[in-house]
């Protein structure tokens, strides 16, 4: 089999690349929740159903910072009818904003336990969480948020663990969405449709 010759760059572009990476860096820096939900389409849709699938989580959601670095809010749910979608977790509280806060992932299987749990969440989706992954959300190689996956208390896999390979799994898809998001935010900066 010939090998195929090493894509280069586009030299009438090339000279434009900064300049493109620094808009996405601020229009990363200045999404809102709402804008996320916009730019998630049904690839995105598609990514974070079969993550959820995968390590057998009952919900998922993508939390992003808001405008005022107060809050995390739920941006995106799967399922999307589960009540997690534009809830507000104080950056004081929780794991969502511990792992935010550090840059750190989490893998905790006694959640419900544990007095680092914020039950704000649990009490507004009328659940209790018994297992969580999340792991930092960046858009434009900016921190901008967190991906969570929880299992509830009697929810699909109740009192199974969360392993090491499904927060391998977690961290794939935010590295995944994140691609996905950045070029869909790289289209509105040109102004291109593709």
């Amino acid at each position: 089999m010939l090998e195929a010759p090493p894509l280069l760059p586009d030299p009438e572009l090339e000279e434009q690349g900064d300049r493109i990476v620094r808009a996405l860096e601020r229009y990363a820096k200045g999404l809102r929740p709402a804008e996320l939900r916009g730019l998630v389409d049904a690839p995105v849709e598609s990514v974070l159903r079969r993550i959820k699938g995968e390590i057998d989580a009952d919900s998922l959601g993508v939390w992003l910072a808001d405008e005022g670095g107060e809050n995390l809010v739920a941006a995106v749910a799967e399922p999307a009818g589960s009540g997690l979608l534009g809830h507000a977790q104080p950056l004081s509280e929780g794991f969502v904003s511990l792992v935010f806060a550090s840059e750190q992932p989490i893998c905790e299987n006694r959640v419900a336990d544990d007095e680092r749990h914020s039950k704000r969440v649990d009490n507004a989706v009328g659940e209790t969480t018994e297992a969580m992954i999340a792991v930092p959300f960046y858009l434009g190689g900016v921190l901008r948020g967190v991906l969570s996956a929880v299992r509830w208390r009697g929810g699909c896999a109740s009192g199974e663990a969360f392993g090491s390979a499904d927060l391998q799994a977690a961290q794939r898809a935010s590295a995944v969405v994140e691609r996905l998001v950045n070029f869909a935010l790289a289209k509105v900066i040109l102004g291109i449709e593709l």
